[in-house]
């Protein structure tokens, strides 16, 4: 595939021609939402779980679009016949629409939809062997954070305090409880518990987080969900993070500080290969 597969619209358009309008809300006012779904060995790995999701996202902005799920999969089934890929990422974005700029949210308009089929580019095992490093930094998002928005400035930004500390991430931190990573969940082991925050309004509920708690379960692992402040966080004997293209990723260092041994714990490396195995379908799918 020499170019991302690009369905705008309802129909497939030239990655280098796909436009959008300089009024469309999603460019003025980030006025949309998004999904990210993985395919692997040529499956989509959990895509009715990353619709309920987008489904979700669109109720809590109040954007209506008419495609039916078996829309949506018929669209992504053709984007990737077509990439000849067996590992790619479909990303799924969908604007309010295009309508003179006014913070008034607009009537009657035309949703924009999109939907680009790319490789999917793993990282280095290097990093699932030695785990990453991360900061905190305050989380000043908004208090949505359970809807899938293309509002991803803080995200970003918090990213890029992380490079410039020498680090590979950041965790934000809110009134002194751990909410979420950049783009991912968040997870401790803390004497063979796996604990991960509630999936309340200050996280997205991660589907690979959903996933991971049940492979825990399955594994006989007891599992809870509740809030984490952050000096216990920082005492715990493991931590990971999870997300689509993530995966299981461990985390060994929090502020400077070693997380347990300093090296990636038994129970991250136990789930990391369950959900591996899933996720290949050695084991079934979801």
């Amino acid at each position: 595939m020499d170019q991302p597969l690009v369905w705008m619209n309802g129909a497939l358009v030239e990655y280098d021609s796909a436009k959008i309008s300089i009024e469309d809300r999603g460019f003025q006012f980030s006025d949309g939402i998004y999904e990210v779904v993985r395919a692997v060995e040529g499956r989509y790995f959990a895509f009715q779980p990353h619709l309920d999701r987008m489904r979700l996202s669109l109720k809590s902005v109040e954007i209506e679009v008419s495609m039916s799920d078996s829309d949506f999969r018929s669209v992504a089934d053709t984007l990737l016949a077509q990439s000849h890929e067996r590992e790619v990422t479909l990303y799924i974005q969908i604007t309010r629409g295009t309508a003179p700029r006014s913070h008034v949210i607009p009537r009657n308009t035309t949703p924009t939809l999109i939907m680009i089929l790319r490789p999917f580019h793993r990282m280095d095992e290097t990093v699932y062997t030695n785990g990453v490093k991360v900061i905190t930094v305050e989380d000043q998002r908004w208090l949505r954070c359970d809807v899938k928005t293309t509002g991803l400035l803080a995200n970003g930004l918090a990213r890029e305090r992380a490079r410039r500390a020498n680090a590979d991430d950041a965790i934000f931190v809110r009134d002194g409880w751990v909410t979420e990573g950049t783009s991912t969940n968040v997870f401790m082991v803390q004497n063979g518990e796996v604990i991960t925050p509630m999936a309340d309004h200050r996280i997205l509920r991660g589907i690979t987080r959903d996933v991971v708690l049940s492979l825990a379960r399955e594994r006989a692992l007891k599992t809870m969900e509740r809030e984490i402040g952050l000096g216990e966080f920082k005492q715990a004997g493991e931590a990971f993070f999870t997300s689509t293209t993530m995966e299981v990723l461990p985390v060994v260092e929090i502020d400077q500080t070693p997380v347990g041994s300093g090296k990636v714990g038994l129970v991250t490396r136990l789930l990391r290969e369950s959900y591996q195995n899933v996720l290949r379908g050695v084991t079934g799918g979801r």
